[in-house]
C-alpha cells in the first residue's frame, strides 16, 4: 500500500531530520487514510509540538476528531484556529455543525449568520434573492407576507419541520435572513 510506504519513508525522514514538521503532518494524513486515528492525532499532535500555529495540523485534528465523533476536542482545536485565523470561512463552518450536533442550535445559528456576511457564496445566494422581486410569489393565497401570517399562526398551534421550512423560505425571500435563519434551525432541530 503506498500510504505504508510512505508512513516508512517518512519515519526514516524524521530519524534524520526530527524538526522537519511537515513529515509528521504527511504521515498524520497517511495514518488517517488508513484509519488509524490514534496515530493520526499523535503525529497530528507532534506537528504541532515543532510548530504550534501550523493551521494544516490544527485543522487536520480537527477534521481527525470531528469525524471521530469527538465534538468537544474538536470544537476546542476549532477554535483555537479561529482565534488565529478569524476568517477561515471552513472552520466557521464545521464550528457550526459541531456546536448544532452539542445541542447548541443558537450559537451554530450565529456562525451561519457570520458566514452569511462574510462567504462571497452566500453574498452571491443573497444579491440572488434581492433581485427576485416580492410579487413574484404572489398567487391565490396571498402575497408573500400573508404567507409569512399563515405559517406564523399555523406553527403556532403545531411545529412542523415543513411548515418550518417552509416559513424559513417566504422569510428569506422577504429579504429577512435572520429570521430565515432562525426557523430554519428549528426545522433542523425538529429533525433531531
Amino acid at each position: 500500500n503506498e500510504y505504508k510506504q510512505a508512513i516508512i519513508a517518512l519515519e526514516k525522514s524524521k530519524c534524520i531530520n526530527p524538526s522537519f514538521a511537515l513529515a509528521r503532518l504527511v504521515m498524520a494524513l497517511s495514518y488517517k487514510r488508513l484509519a488509524n486515528v490514534k496515530a493520526a492525532e499523535s503525529c497530528f499532535k507532534d506537528a504541532l509540538s515543532l510548530s504550534p500555529d501550523n493551521e494544516v495540523a490544527l485543522t487536520g485534528l480537527a477534521m481527525l476528531f470531528y469525524d471521530a465523533g469527538k465534538l468537544y476536542q474538536s470544537l476546542e482545536v476549532a477554535e483555537r484556529i479561529l482565534i488565529l485565523k478569524p476568517e477561515t470561512l471552513s472552520i466557521r463552518k464545521l464550528r457550526s455543525n459541531i456546536l448544532f450536533h452539542l445541542g447548541r442550535a443558537d450559537e451554530s445559528a450565529g456562525e451561519i449568520r457570520i458566514l452569511a456576511e462574510e462567504d462571497p457564496g452566500f453574498r452571491d445566494f443573497e444579491t440572488f434573492i434581492d433581485a427576485v422581486s416580492p410579487e413574484i410569489f404572489e398567487d391565490r393565497f396571498g402575497t408573500l407576507p400573508d404567507k409569512i401570517d399563515l405559517l406564523e399562526k399555523k406553527i403556532s398551534l403545531s411545529e412542523k419541520t415543513e411548515d418550518l421550512m417552509a416559513l424559513s423560505l417566504c422569510h428569506l425571500f422577504n429579504g429577512e435572513k435572520d429570521k430565515a435563519i432562525d426557523f430554519l434551525f428549528k426545522a433542523r432541530a425538529l429533525q433531531g
